[in-house]
């Protein structure tokens, strides 16, 4: 469907403005000139509002695709290291919303401090066949609220590396939910030992890759 009032833009435009903005980092003030060449001239104003409609418009399916996961057999997931930019203008804070809360009180803090970013954390969850779905939980902090708050309902299989943020939420009192180990971390290790002694580490590796043919097949 069009988006926007009256439908005056095509869903394809967000579609190009989405991936060309988070897929390929290609700024605003570029795409003006991308569409240009097509002989549409819009604001940068215009093209972010573009953005908007398109949240607006799928608000719901990330949050049909997070059920879905957590009523999976099992969930990856993982952590990695995002830096926050600071805005020239903090937003007001959502009460109703603890993450926006506390996204809000950290960027208030840091703009006390004088600083420009924020050292942030983006988890990502991806599920199996029941749910193939990856989903991004951006996050403030590298603290185990993130994963606390994610997996609160979820009863199945995790497969995570060791950092203690992770285990300290699968292996909690009263969790229901059953830590995997990953064979890529553990075969890391033993791959490394060949250097040491190869006739130890022969043996747990041809192990392994009979492990990943099935796996393969």
């Amino acid at each position: 469907a069009a988006l926007g009032e009256q439908g005056k833009y095509d869903a394809s435009v967000a579609a190009a403005i989405i991936n060309g903005k988070f897929g390929l980092h290609i700024p605003y003030y570029r795409f003006q000139d991308v569409f240009s060449a097509s002989g549409w001239t819009p604001s940068r104003s215009t093209i972010d509002y573009q953005t908007d409609l398109a949240a607006e418009a799928i608000e719901e399916l990330p949050k049909l695709m997070i059920r879905r996961l957590i009523a999976g057999r099992y969930v990856g997931m993982d952590d990695t290291n995002v830096t926050l930019v600071m805005p020239r203008e903090i937003p007001e804070v959502n009460q109703e919303c603890s993450r926006t809360r506390r996204l809000i009180e950290k960027m208030q803090e840091a703009k006390r401090k004088g600083e420009k970013s924020l050292a942030a954390k983006m988890w990502a969850y991806s599920g199996g066949e029941d749910a193939p779905y990856d989903v991004f939980d951006f996050r403030v902090s590298r603290h185990r609220d993130g994963p606390a708050e994610f997996l609160e309902k979820y009863s199945g299989h995790v497969m995570a590396d060791c950092y203690s943020g992770n285990l300290s939420v699968v292996l909690a009192p009263g969790s229901s939910m059953t830590r995997m180990a990953c064979w890529s971390h553990a075969r890391r290790h033993v791959f490394e030992a060949k250097d040491v002694d190869l006739s130890i580490s022969a043996m747990p590796l041809a192990l392994m890759s009979q492990l990943y043919d099935i796996e393969r097949r």
